[in-house]
């Protein structure tokens, strides 16, 4: 069909309410397979009843979903101001249970101004672990220097030596070195 022919056509199924009913779907479903039967492909033609045949099912379901949400809405129409009433109260619930005196709101920004939200005692850890680890690496680097400028006999006993090294110094840092990092006058708060 020529492309103007068709739409007159098409809209004399869809009807003047702009929504396609079932009866103008399916006699633009049977104007399209009678299109299909001229062109006398039957690949086509099959391939047109299926899709026309998806789209019915569709329509129904969709009529079907309208129509319960239709029913939905009226429901919640009826029973609308008792909804609005229990949205209501629950407004006055969370404003009454949020108001706060000057007092007490005082009394919380205080307490919260005399906690110390200090970040220096994490940065302090923080840097004792990153040089802990670079002292660590400086150790397995000075183990393969050392290993390498020796002879293959003595190469074992390095890095034993360096072994003892790391854990003599462990044991030192846990013995002095960690009260002179984080030591101080433990009376003051």
């Amino acid at each position: 069909l020529p492309g103007r022919a068709f739409w007159i056509i098409s809209d004399q199924c869809i009807g003047n309410q702009g929504s396609p009913s079932m009866a103008g779907l399916r006699r633009l479903g049977f104007l399209c397979l009678s299109c299909a039967a001229l062109s006398q492909d039957s690949q086509d033609l099959a391939n047109l009843h299926a899709e026309l045949v998806e789209l019915q099912a569709e329509l129904s379901s969709q009529g079907a979903l309208i129509k319960e949400r239709a029913r939905r809405l009226k429901t919640m129409a009826e029973s609308g101001q008792d909804l609005e009433q229990q949205v209501d109260a629950q407004q006055r619930r969370l404003a009454f249970t949020t108001w706060l005196s000057q007092d007490d709101f005082d009394a919380k920004v205080k307490a919260l101004e005399d906690k110390d939200f200090s970040y220096s005692g994490a940065m302090d850890s923080i840097w004792i672990l990153l040089c802990g680890a670079l002292v660590m690496f400086m150790h397995a680097g000075f183990a393969m220097l050392e290993t390498g400028c020796c002879r293959v006999k003595n190469a074992q006993n390095v890095l034993m030596k360096n072994v003892v090294n790391v854990c003599v110094g462990t044991l030192g840092w846990w013995i002095t070195g960690w009260a002179f990092a984080y030591g101080g006058p433990f009376g003051s708060d």
